[in-house]
C-alpha cells in the first residue's frame, strides 16, 4: 500500500551527519534519529579532533539532538 511504500522512502533519506556538523556554527542545533546515535557520536568525535569544533548530544525520545558548544 501507499503508507508502506512511504515509511520505507523515510527509512531510506538519511540526512548526511559529516557535512552538517561542519558548517555548524556556535550554539547552532540538529536532530537526529536516536538510532543513529552511534554514529553520529563517532562523527562528532571525528569532526572535533580535525576542526577543533565541539559538540555536546542529548537525548530528545526520539531523536538525538547535536548542539556546537565551542
Amino acid at each position: 500500500t501507499i503508507r508502506k511504500m512511504e515509511k520505507v522512502n523515510q527509512k531510506e533519506v538519511k540526512e548526511p551527519i559529516l557535512p552538517i556538523l561542519k558548517k555548524m556554527e556556535i550554539g547552532e542545533t540538529h536532530s537526529y534519529p536516536l538510532s543513529r546515535m552511534n554514529t553520529v557520536k563517532s562523527v562528532c568525535g571525528q569532526v572535533s579532533v580535525t576542526t577543533g569544533k565541539v559538540f555536546k548530544t542529548k537525548i530528545d525520545r526520539p531523536n538525538l539532538v547535536v548542539t556546537r558548544i565551542e
